[in-house]
């Protein structure tokens, strides 16, 4: 394929960086989003916000930790791409589930935030975890096997 021939359709790595982006940056705000606000009486005296604050902080450190593993496996991804001219199909398949778990991580980050001590919210949110960075593997993986493959 020479270098100006277009990629077959569905098949861009411009097209999925972008909705790779897309997902990412509404996966990092949802994070946001799930933070409790305090109300009007938490509001009323330092005393009152900073208890607010204490009783909230392992919402914060669920948020800081999910916001710090997509920061990084955003970067990893753009790294990768950066390698790549054509996708796979397979490659392309994989992303499915990636993003999927992406996009959910919200969910779990607000149960663990919620409920710390609770074996179950620790599972949920470490198993998202590792399955976002497992199949990220996986594809780290797949464009290593190709491209040695051709060489």
């Amino acid at each position: 394929m020479s270098d100006d021939a277009r990629p077959e359709p569905g098949l861009s790595t411009e097209r999925l960086n972008f909705f790779t982006d897309a997902i990412f940056a509404i996966a990092m705000t949802l994070l946001a989003v799930e933070l409790e606000r305090p109300d009007k009486a938490e509001l009323v005296s330092a005393r009152s916000l900073g208890r607010f604050l204490v009783d909230q902080r392992s919402s914060y450190l669920a948020f800081a930790l999910s916001f710090a593993l997509l920061w990084s496996v955003w970067r990893r991804h753009h790294q990768l791409m950066d390698r790549i001219r054509v996708l796979s199909k397979t490659f392309a398949f994989w992303h499915a589930p990636f993003l999927l778990l992406v996009a959910f991580l919200p969910f779990p980050t607000a149960v663990i935030g919620s409920a710390i001590t609770n074996p179950m919210a620790q599972t949920l949110f470490a198993g998202t975890m590792a399955g976002i960075l497992l199949l990220r593997g996986r594809a780290e993986g797949g464009v290593g096997r190709r491209r040695s493959r051709h060489r």
